[in-house]
């Protein structure tokens, strides 16, 4: 499918056609309720029947009663037989049964509910419940799949029930509440993971929220990402001075549902049709700081002072715009909270988790180069573009561009065998030493960073 993304051993696209198995028309509910199965594609798996406080929504009508205004949305999946599996298993699986949860009986609704949690079979879990379409009876076992266990993760209630059965008139009483990914989520230091919650609910005979039902989960999946080459360091070839950036190369990209982004100026019908998944990218090229040709007989320093790292007040706008926040802590990240999604992003970037930053931090450096007599000299600072990319290729709002910290760049002409440094004060000096090497030009750099902005001379 087009709009299908495969995230390691599952395939996940997005569903928003379904099929009502229940409302709570006729009954003594105080608030309303709708619950609506996914009319999934071929080859496709519903993870659990959808609830709605209302009988209807924009692309499920009902009547002008009881209308939810939003267009709702469920993830379902498949198994992508191309990547290979972590373990023996299959990644979804049946359930073996169901154990029912609730029953509407006394209700007086004009329909048939129960509300059944699926049993999964060893090494697997249910993602949430599954509904019948106005019966009692158990629902079918292909009605819902269950998924393994290690493609998954423990999900946290919503803040509010989507429903409660009080004054109902049935046996007990009822609370629905969706699955939500949780706020906090630390992944392993080697790989990148984004937890999906694919619009499931759960349900259980109490009020209060519910906290460890076994079906409180969410998809646990391997972010789809490409890594391409870095852009090759620049050679100064002549006495006059280069272009002020270098061309800008794509590095790295990875990949995620439309519901991580925050994008305001696209509806949800516009994301389905046109970007159910976002690229977030990070683009690098180097930036001429200095240039100088010395025509003198003697050698010449010459320098600047650069502001490396990510400003907080561009941090904070690239945030608004896009729901990814910036954290330097432990190393280049960006991430996104949301309902629907949590993830980090800094391996799929192309950035190092071990790399040890203060948060948000900006450091103004002093960046000379010594050029020798009769030579011209050229000093370049390694420059990194963040971005969203909806799937019509335009951006979600201006990207989040920074200098890195402590790579800088050198070379001179024509090359000169002899030693010629550059060198950095301020957060943590460097010297870089400028020298011929057989078959190189005179180049120099200094360190491997991840970190723009202002430069001044």
């Amino acid at each position: 499918m087009k709009n299908a993304k495969s995230f390691g051993e599952l395939f996940v696209t997005h569903v928003e056609n379904f099929t009502e198995y229940w409302h709570d028309g006729g009954s003594r509910s105080q608030k309303p309720v709708g619950f609506w199965q996914p009319n999934i594609p071929d080859n496709y798996r519903a993870l659990g029947t959808v609830a709605i406080p209302g009988w209807g929504s924009k692309n499920l009508p009902h009547a002008g009663v009881h209308v939810v205004d939003e267009h709702v949305v469920a993830i379902c999946v498949r198994q992508n037989p191309t990547v290979p599996a972590a373990r023996p298993e299959p990644s979804l699986a049946d359930p073996v049964d169901y154990e029912l949860v609730w029953d509407d009986k006394g209700s007086g609704a004009r329909y048939k509910c129960s509300l059944w949690r699926p049993i999964p079979p060893e090494g697997y879990v249910a993602m949430g419940l599954a509904a019948s379409d106005d019966s009692y009876d158990k629902p079918p076992l292909d009605a819902v799949a269950c998924v393994r266990e290690d493609l998954t993760h423990r999900a946290v209630a919503s803040d509010e029930p989507v429903f409660t059965g009080q004054g109902l008139g049935t046996k007990h009483d009822v609370s629905v509440w969706r699955n939500n990914a949780p706020p906090k989520y630390v992944d392993s230091p080697d790989s990148s993971h984004v937890l999906i919650a694919p619009n499931t609910y759960v349900a259980h005979t109490s009020t209060d929220q519910p906290k460890h039902l076994p079906e409180m989960r969410v998809l646990c999946l391997p972010v789809p990402s490409d890594k391409n080459v870095r852009p090759a360091q620049p050679e100064l070839e002549g006495r006059t001075s280069p272009a002020g950036v270098t061309p800008e190369l794509l590095t790295n990209a990875a990949w995620l549902p439309f519901e991580a982004v925050k994008d305001d100026e696209r509806s949800t019908e516009w994301k389905l049709a046109n970007s159910p998944f976002y690229r977030v990218e990070r683009r690098a090229s180097w930036t001429l700081l200095k240039f100088f040709n010395n025509t003198t007989d003697a050698a010449q320093n010459v320098g600047t002072t650069v502001t490396t790292g990510v400003e907080e007040e561009e941090a904070q706008a690239f945030s608004v715009n896009t729901g990814f926040s910036y954290a330097g802590t432990g190393g280049f990240s960006i991430g996104v909270v949301t309902a629907s999604v949590t993830t980090t992003l800094s391996l799929d970037l192309g950035f190092s988790r071990s790399r040890s930053t203060k948060k948000l931090e900006t450091r103004a450096d002093n960046v000379s180069i010594n050029v020798p007599a009769n030579h011209a000299g050229a000093l370049w600072v390694a420059t990194n573009s963040l971005q969203v990319v909806r799937g019509d290729g335009t951006l979600v709002s201006e990207p989040l561009v920074f200098y890195s910290f402590d790579n800088f760049h050198a070379d001179q002409f024509p090359d000169n065998p002899e030693h010629t440094n550059v060198t950095t004060t301020g957060g943590a000096p460097t010297q870089v030493g400028i020298i011929k090497k057989p078959g190189t030009a005179g180049k120099a750099t200094a360190g491997a960073g991840a970190s723009k902005r202002s430069a001044k001379a």
